[in-house]
């Protein structure tokens, strides 16, 4: 039942090893995945954050992304747009990545506690369980887009990046086809780096990190390893 994977961890340690490596994997191939619309880049990022708080205990799950931010400082090229180091981790950007880890650990939470409450492990989860696991996901997910806010707000308004103000109105009017010149400028930076990305994390981000954490999970325990 439920303690196949939930509370008690995998039945096997290279189990645990290939969820935690997949996890880091996902967080970096989804970084890769980048799809313009007008000047708004969109990635894949949060897959892995959903997948490692699915497969994952808390403390694993944050871990793990603990280790992405690690290997991005050292330079290897597995943040947005290809890039690493520790700049990365200092940029404007920077507040959405620190946040990964929290948000991985909440969803492991979150999850475990659901599945738990069910009586179900993942890889017995239904279409409602699938559906409240990816509602889950919001809630949970809550600390990369207030952090991500935060840091990017404090460098175009307290460190006076205006470069950052000018792609805010650009992507206000070319996703939502309004003017950002007449809103409060926190209004028109919490829209261009918050709002214009929950839909797309929601939708394709976070159905896609359910899937296959469900898929892996099923997978796992088909090969008796979970």
């Amino acid at each position: 039942m439920a303690r196949d994977i939930y509370v008690y961890g995998f039945r096997s340690p290279i189990a645990r090893i290939a969820a935690f490596v997949a996890s880091i994997a996902l967080t970096a191939v989804g970084a890769e995945i980048c799809i313009y619309v007008g000047p708004v880049p969109y990635t894949m990022q949060n897959m892995g954050i959903v997948f490692a708080g699915l497969m994952l205990s808390p403390s694993d799950a944050a871990l793990a992304q603990l280790c992405y931010l690690a290997l991005i400082a050292f330079g290897l090229p597995i943040a947005a747009g290809a890039h690493g180091g520790p700049y990365v981790l200092l940029g404007y950007t920077a507040g959405y990545l620190w946040a990964f880890p929290l948000a991985s650990a909440l969803y492991s939470i979150a999850s475990r506690s659901y599945l738990a409450k069910v009586g179900r492990s993942l890889a017995d989860a239904r279409l409602r369980d699938y559906a409240v696991l990816w509602l889950l996901t919001l809630p949970c997910v809550a600390p990369v887009y207030i952090l991500g806010y935060a840091v990017f707000y404090a460098y175009a308004v307290v460190l006076g990046a205006r470069g950052l103000c000018v792609w805010s109105t650009r992507a206000i009017h070319a996703l939502l086809r309004v003017s950002a010149s007449s809103m409060p400028l926190p209004l028109a930076l919490f829209l261009a780096s918050v709002a214009i990305f929950v839909p797309q994390d929601m939708f394709m981000d976070h159905v896609l990190g359910v899937a296959l954490g469900i898929a892996a999970a099923k997978l796992m325990r088909s090969r008796g390893l979970a």
